[in-house]
């Protein structure tokens, strides 16, 4: 077991560990990549936050766990938290690699184990946001209480989900409630045939920095509030876009920029990541 505080001091064998997640051999999603993990670390952490990079093997198998801390500035009495690499803009964490369910269990254990000896040692473990339905929350659970470490389990927030079935567009729109087909008929027929609306889908970097620019422009015109961390959405727009996974949707009413959905592919998911509208198109229904 090792632990490493910068993803480019790890050993060879678990960047090649994140590759084989990359390329969806093990069906891990957008959010357990080394894209994401970096420019997570890179764009949306406080200056005082110091990555702690948990890898562990086994025969062949590799799990690793992307954790972080922030420096207190009172050394003697502040509180050493260890958190998932993870905020607010992450929909779902957890351990990187998928051994045997045998295997990730006592690699798991090992891993906490470590972390709960950690010198100096660490008040509190934090890891959200997890999935209670995945198979390594109970691994999880099991590790922390290997580590004679007390749990306490609370609600962070819920993914909803549609299982897509096979079906295309227009099955899945005439499965919608009647009352809601008719008014997305009429207030799309309404600008459709006033010609006044455009709508573009970009999916890869050609033009990407005006239709991040387009983007933002929304943003700023919504009801929305400021990022706290200005330069993380559009490095993940351009991040995407250079992996394939981007699908930025603009809806343009009379050439302007009025409404946008950031969604994210990745191995067949379809993660609809950020979406705003300009508040001046409220009539139109554009959100």
């Amino acid at each position: 077991m090792t632990t490493h505080a910068r993803f480019e001091d790890m050993p060879l064998p678990y960047r090649d560990l994140f590759a084989k997640v990359q390329s969806g051999v093990d069906g891990i999603d957008f959010f357990s990549t080394l894209p994401w993990f970096e420019h997570l670390a890179e764009t949306a952490l406080s200056h005082r936050h110091r990555l702690r990079l948990y890898c562990i093997e086994s025969g062949v198998e590799r799990l690793l766990l992307p954790m972080c801390h922030k420096v207190n500035r009172n050394r003697f009495f502040g509180t050493r938290r260890l958190t998932a690499l993870a905020n607010y803009y992450t929909p779902l964490f957890g351990p990187v690699g998928m051994p045997s369910d045998t295997q990730t269990a006592e690699m798991l254990t090992a891993l906490l184990r470590a972390a709960a000896n950690d010198k100096p040692q660490w008040d509190t473990i934090d890891l959200h946001p997890l999935d209670v339905d995945g198979k390594t929350f109970a691994c999880l659970l099991a590790g922390f209480q290997a580590a004679s470490m007390p749990i306490q389990r609370y609600f962070c927030f819920g993914n909803w989900y549609l299982d897509v079935n096979g079906r295309d567009y227009q099955a899945y729109f005439n499965g919608l409630s009647s009352k809601l087909r008719n008014t997305i008929t009429r207030r799309s027929r309404r600008l459709v045939d006033a010609k006044r609306l455009r709508i573009e889908i970009v999916c890869d970097d050609k033009d990407i920095e005006k239709s991040i620019t387009d983007y933002e422009e929304i943003y700023r015109s919504s009801w929305k509030e400021n990022e706290v961390f200005p330069t993380f959405i559009p490095g993940l727009i351009r991040s995407c876009a250079k992996q394939g996974a981007l699908r930025l949707g603009i809806a343009y009413v009379d050439d302007q920029p009025a409404a946008a959905q950031i969604w994210i592919v990745h191995h067949r998911v379809a993660s609809i990541y950020k979406l705003a509208y300009n508040e001046r198109f409220t009539k139109l229904s554009i959100g």
